[in-house]
C-alpha cells in the first residue's frame, strides 16, 4: 500500500495537469453532477491526505505555508466566504451554485495546496508547468487537424473545438505560448536534448497557429502585453515598475467605469454593431447589477439572469447570451460580493509582493518567477475585456500558478526550524 501512494505522489499530478480539459466529459455519479476533472482532482487530494496524515514532516509544512502565507491565506477565506454567502444570500444556494464553488474553487485550490505541500523543488515545479504547456500543445494539436474537415468551427470561420467559443480555448492555450518564448529566446548548448533544440520551436508554431484561428483579439492584446512584460522585467527593479504600471492601470479602469456609467454617458452609436460595443452595452449592465447589490453580490453562476432582468432599463440589447460580464473584476465583484472582491485582490497582490522577493533570493530559477508574473499580467490585461477564471481549467490554472510564485525557500526554512525546536 505504501509502494502504490509513493507512485502515486510521484506521476499522478503530471497525469492530473496535462489531462484539465477532460472537464467537458461531464457525467452524473449517483445523481450528482461532476465531470472528469473533478473525479481527478478528489482522487488526487484523497492521495495526498493520506500522505499528510501519516507524515509529521509534512504536517509542519502545512502548517508552515500557511503561517508564513497570511495574506494569500486570508484572502483566500475572504474569497470562498464571500462566494458562499453571496450564494446564500442571492435566494439560497442552488446545485448549480454549488457545482462552481466546488470545481471553479475548492477542488483546484485544495489539489494545488496539496501540490504545493508536497512538492518543495523549482524543478519538480518545472516539470508540472511542462505538463501543463504539453497539454495546451495536444489540444492545439488536436483542433489544429481537426479543423481542416471543419470541425469545431463557428459561423464566421472561428476555430473552437469542443469549447463552447474561441475565445474559451484561447484563454487556455495562450498562456503555455509564455513559457515557450522563455524557452526559445535561451541559448541552445551543443549538450541540450532534441527536445530543447526543436520541440520547443515546434510547440509554439503549433499553439499559436491555432491561436490565430480562434481570432481572440484579447488573446492577441495580452498576450503581446504579457511577452512585453517579460522582455522588461530583467531585475527586481524592473518587476516593481511593471507593478506599479498595472496598479495604475486598475485604477484607471474603475475611474472610467465609474465616470462613463454613473453619469450615463454612452460613448458608442447604438446603430454600430460589434464586439467592443456589445461589451460596452454589458459593462454598462454590470455595473448597474453590482450598484444595486453592493455588498452581497448575486452569487456566481446568476448574471445571464439578472443581465437579462435588467435589459428594460436599457436599449436594445445586441448580445443576449452572456454568462459572465466579460470583466473578471466585475465578475469577481457581483459574484463573491464586496467580501469575495477584496479576497481576490489579496490573493493577487500578496502573490505578487512574493514574487519581488522570490526574483531576489532566487536568481536560479528566475525563469519560473517571470512566468508567474507574466501569466498574471496577462490575467489582468485580458481580465478588463473577458472573464479568465470562471472555468473549471482557467480556475485550476490560475491557482497553479498562484501558488508556483509564492516564496518556497523561506517557508521550508521554517519548516526546518519549526522541526529542530519539536
Amino acid at each position: 500500500m505504501k509502494n502504490f501512494f509513493s507512485k502515486g505522489e510521484k506521476y499522478y499530478p503530471y497525469i492530473v495537469i496535462f489531462l484539465v480539459p477532460t472537464y467537458v466529459i461531464r457525467f452524473e455519479f449517483f445523481g450528482i453532477k461532476t465531470n472528469m476533472l473533478d473525479v481527478l482532482l478528489l482522487v488526487g487530494i484523497f492521495l495526498f491526505l493520506v500522505r499528510i496524515f501519516s507524515s509529521k514532516e509534512l504536517q509542519y509544512r502545512f502548517q508552515c505555508l500557511i503561517i508564513k502565507n497570511k495574506l494569500f491565506f486570508f484572502g483566500v477565506l475572504l474569497l470562498f466566504f464571500g462566494t458562499f454567502f453571496s450564494a446564500f444570500f442571492s435566494e439560497g444556494i442552488s446545485s448549480r451554485e454549488w457545482g462552481i464553488i466546488k470545481s471553479w474553487f475548492f477542488l483546484p485550490f485544495l489539489f494545488t495546496f496539496l501540490l504545493f505541500t508536497f512538492y518543495k523543488k523549482e524543478k519538480e515545479w518545472k516539470n508540472f508547468l511542462y505538463s501543463y504547456v504539453l497539454s495546451a500543445g495536444a489540444v492545439s494539436f488536436s483542433l489544429l487537424f481537426l479543423s481542416f474537415f471543419d470541425f469545431g468551427m463557428t459561423y464566421d470561420n472561428r476555430l473552437r473545438g469542443w469549447y463552447d467559443s474561441p475565445n474559451q480555448l484561447a484563454l487556455y492555450i495562450a498562456p503555455a505560448l509564455l513559457y515557450l518564448w522563455q524557452k526559445i529566446q535561451k541559448k541552445i548548448s551543443m549538450r541540450s536534448s532534441i527536445f530543447e533544440k526543436y520541440g520547443h520551436h515546434i510547440l509554439f508554431t503549433i499553439i499559436i497557429s491555432t491561436l490565430i484561428l480562434t481570432m481572440s483579439y484579447g488573446a492577441f492584446l495580452s498576450l503581446l502585453t504579457a511577452l512585453g512584460v517579460l522582455s522588461l522585467v530583467k531585475n527586481r527593479k524592473g518587476l516593481l515598475i511593471c507593478m506599479h504600471f498595472f496598479f495604475l492601470l486598475l485604477f484607471c479602469v474603475v475611474v472610467f467605469f465609474f465616470l462613463t456609467f454613473e453619469k450615463e454617458v454612452v460613448f458608442f452609436d447604438m446603430e454600430t454593431r460589434s464586439s467592443f460595443v456589445s461589451r460596452l452595452m454589458i459593462w454598462q449592465s454590470a455595473w448597474d447589477i453590482t450598484k444595486d447589490n453592493f455588498f452581497w453580490g448575486i452569487g456566481p453562476g446568476n448574471f445571464q439572469e439578472k443581465y437579462l432582468e435588467y435589459q428594460n432599463k436599457y436599449p436594445f440589447y445586441l448580445e443576449w447570451a452572456v454568462p459572465h460580464p466579460h470583466n473578471i473584476f466585475l465578475s469577481f465583484y457581483m459574484q463573491s460580493g464586496f467580501v469575495g472582491f477584496i479576497g481576490f485582490l489579496c490573493v493577487l497582490g500578496s502573490t505578487l509582493h512574493s514574487l519581488t522577493f522570490s526574483f531576489e533570493r532566487d536568481k536560479k530559477n528566475k525563469e519560473l518567477y517571470l512566468f508567474v508574473f507574466s501569466f498574471l499580467s496577462m490575467i489582468v490585461i485580458w481580465g478588463l475585456i473577458d472573464t479568465p477564471y470562471w472555468r473549471n481549467d482557467i480556475s485550476f490554472l490560475f491557482w497553479f500558478v498562484c501558488f508556483m510564485g509564492q516564496d518556497r525557500k523561506v517557508v521550508w526554512r521554517l519548516c526546518e526550524h519549526k522541526k529542530e525546536i519539536a
